[in-house]
């Protein structure tokens, strides 16, 4: 069984970009008798998508692979501590991920983050949240009472967990089912923004 990444040229000088288990060949040897080989072929490919799920949080589209963060900006140098499926960005600039799955590495394209300044001049002061850790059940304190607010939690890979909105509310209990672990809450009102890192035991 032959494995590759994205592609193989085989002897027969076909180039596959797709696992393939029909392919034949015929050798002949000095002695004039032939034989023929099958091809057992894997291409294991790479998604190197990314899904920008607000203005300033990036997720890799593929799953179960190892990631690890690159700042464009700076030649695709490495983000320190940034291997997580899901990146949130702390300053504006272009950035990318590369994955490593089945033994195959490569680069997403590069995405502009141009909001982060918007988000940390316009944070909600007075809010905390309670308990951390906590089992599924916490509770939000928004320090003021909002016409609107916009609460979205997200798992590690940046999947949307719970999203809601409450009117009229400073005092808000949030229940959620999920696996143990680290979850991202960010609290929208009409003019701020909010993320908080929430852990469930």
């Amino acid at each position: 069984m032959q494995a590759a990444c994205d592609s193989y040229t085989w002897i027969d000088g076909n180039t596959y970009t797709s696992s393939n288990n029909t392919a034949t060949y015929t050798l002949t040897n000095s002695s004039g008798c032939d034989s023929i080989v099958t091809l057992n072929l894997t291409i294991n490919t790479v998604n190197t998508s990314i899904t920008q799920n607000d203005d300033i949080t990036l997720t890799a589209d593929q799953n179960g692979a190892t990631y690890q963060w690159l700042d464009c900006d700076e030649n695709f140098a490495v983000i320190a501590n940034e291997t997580n499926q899901t990146f949130i960005a702390s300053t504006n600039g272009n950035y990318a991920v590369e994955i490593s799955i089945n033994g195959c590495v490569d680069t997403s394209n590069c995405v502009v983050i141009d909001q982060v300044g918007l988000y940390e001049n316009n944070k909600l002061d007075n809010i905390s949240v309670y308990p951390i850790p906590n089992d599924g059940t916490f509770n939000v304190h928004l320090g003021h009472n909002y016409s609107s607010v916009n609460l979205t939690l997200f798992n590690s890979i940046g999947e949307i967990i719970l999203d809601i909105e409450k009117k009229d509310s400073q005092d808000i209990i949030i229940e959620f089912e999920g696996p143990p672990g680290i979850y991202i809450l960010r609290v929208a009102t009409e003019n701020s923004i909010q993320r908080i890192s929430i852990i469930k035991n």
